[in-house]
């Protein structure tokens, strides 16, 4: 089964309109609360790469109150479910692991280098995920 049919059959609305308009530039597509960001990331779970999406979310929300509390949350939540490479989980662990100053001084960059590594691994699931739009627009044309 195409994705296209898989979305047809569970999603109409976002199947509609991936039908009809195509995709905006990547950034455009991770703004939250928009019908391409639920688009993505419905397509990213079925590639099972929903991960990048699920830290960006995460790190808005640290960034929006950081403290040494939510920085450890989020390095562990990104040990746990992340592929970033040694070099940036070394460098966040001097921050954020077990044992990091809890007092230090935190002020929302510490992910910065974790961001660009994710925001890398969503520019090639955005490749496929606007071929496969493409696809279902040629599989399903617009009425």
């Amino acid at each position: 089964m195409s994705w296209g049919s898989d979305l047809k059959a569970k999603n109409t609305t976002m199947f509609e309109y991936a039908r009809r308009e195509d995709p905006p530039g990547l950034d455009a597509a991770l703004q939250q609360g928009t019908i391409w960001y639920d688009c993505l990331y419905y397509f990213a779970q079925t590639e099972f790469s929903q991960e990048n999406m699920d830290f960006l979310r995460r790190l808005e929300a640290f960034k929006g109150s950081p403290s040494n509390a939510s920085g450890k949350e989020l390095y562990k939540w990104s040990g746990d479910n992340m592929n970033l490479s040694g070099a940036v989980m070394r460098d966040l662990g001097e921050s954020f692991g077990d044992d990091a100053d809890a007092d230090a001084a935190v002020d929302g960059t510490e992910f910065d280098t974790a961001r660009g590594e994710a925001y890398t691994n969503l520019t090639d699931t955005y490749s496929r995920f606007t071929r496969a739009v493409a696809a279902l627009q040629e599989e399903f044309p617009a009425e």
